[in-house]
């Protein structure tokens, strides 16, 4: 008595087949199912925050852009049509400090992207410590931005008892006299690290 079995490719037809037959639900079908609800409901708030602090702010900017309004002049604020456009693409400081700033970008990103993932392929292999290293690496985004900018501003940047002025000093780059009785804020390496 033989017995005969399907084959892995009549079964793969027939299942393709099947697929053909069945009709696909319409967007509105699958847009309106309960189940599809229950998934996106508790996601909705969260969406509803991204799009409030994304798209306000870029509408109120997009609004600003047409407007003739100066910071002298808070007061007097009118619809300046495409004037701030036309400044932006004639004025050539601005349109060279545009070029500058987009450059600028263009460059941090690529640098950040290609030392950022030099530094993930380093911490892919495997090396004593790596889990300590891997912690090391990623507590500067546990800190609360304000916290290290005052952590820079007064424990590094200060001009009598930061980090930086004291390195300064042992160089033997001594402090500015007081001009017209007002005390110097800084040290002259201190502008030259800041102008970096």
């Amino acid at each position: 008595m033989a017995t005969t079995t399907a084959t892995p490719l009549d079964t793969k037809a027939e299942a393709k087949a099947a697929k053909k037959k069945e009709p696909k639900p319409s967007f509105n079908e699958r847009w309106m199912n309960k189940q599809g609800w229950v998934r996106r409901f508790p996601l909705l708030p969260a969406l509803v925050f991204t799009i409030i602090l994304t798209q306000i702010p870029f509408l109120a900017t997009l609004i600003i852009s047409f407007m003739n309004w100066q910071a002298n002049y808070p007061n007097e604020i009118f619809f300046g049509t495409l004037n701030n456009y036309a400044t932006v693409f004639t004025d050539p400081a601005l349109r060279s400090s545009v070029f500058f700033t987009v450059v600028l970008t263009v460059t941090v990103v690529i640098v950040s992207l290609a030392i950022g993932l030099g530094i993930s392929l380093l911490l892919n292999r495997s090396f004593f410590g790596r889990g300590a290293v891997r912690t090391m690496m990623i507590t500067p985004f546990l800190i609360v931005p304000v916290a290290a900018a005052l952590l820079w501003k007064h424990a590094i940047y200060n001009p009598v008892y930061g980090l930086l002025n004291g390195i300064l000093t042992m160089l033997g780059i001594e402090a500015e006299k007081e001009r017209a009785g007002k005390p110097v804020e800084g040290r002259k390496g201190h502008r030259i690290i800041l102008g970096f």
